[in-house]
């Protein structure tokens, strides 16, 4: 589900990643012909590819439940499923209660019962707050989460992607949660 991005920028990615075609050049049409056949060649990959993306305005949790349940009937039930949200704070409540955490709150839950009816494995891409800019150590941490109270308590699992100071570096992944860890 992508409520920050349209299907058309998500697909766009997803090509320049598999080609590994330049996507300046690409947004302004200037691909040379091994260019274009690196892109014909990602097209073929992509398309073949088992997933879907939803980009509809305005969408709520219950929204994004019918939807997976109609994904979930067209597929192979032995098949394990992957929702992602892209980005949790985007989707709009049930119902204006002028409280945003609770409305957040309930939208999470809806979101977990969801996943476990359709056996599936949920990822909600969340913003962060402004305060770990603050720090000396910027490294995101738990109570950098917007609204973090549900999405920290509903988590199995929170994964932050941390860019280096020096951008040749690769970013760092930060386990900051792990129910499971044994």
């Amino acid at each position: 589900f992508a409520l920050a991005d349209t299907t058309i920028e998500i697909v766009e990615r997803m090509l320049v990643n598999q080609s590994k075609v330049n996507n300046v050049q690409l947004r302004r049409g200037q691909l040379d012909r091994n260019a274009m056949t690196s892109m014909v060649y990602a097209a073929a990959g992509v398309s073949k590819l088992p997933f879907a993306i939803d980009d509809s305005t305005d969408q709520t949790a219950t929204t994004l439940r019918s939807t997976v349940t109609g994904w979930r009937e067209s597929i192979d039930p032995d098949h394990r499923a992957l929702i992602v949200v892209d980005y949790v704070q985007l989707l709009a409540p049930e119902q204006s209660t002028g409280n945003r955490d609770y409305e957040l709150a309930a939208a999470v839950r809806t979101i977990v019962n969801t996943a476990k009816a359709a056996q599936a494995v949920v990822v909600l891409v969340s913003q962060l707050n402004r305060r770990w800019a603050e720090r000396a150590d910027p490294r995101p941490q738990l109570v950098d989460l917007r609204e973090s109270g549900s999405l920290e308590g509903a988590a199995t699992a929170v994964l932050f992607v941390h860019p280096p100071a020096d951008a040749e570096l690769p970013h760092e992944v930060i386990l900051a949660k792990h129910r499971r860890r044994g």
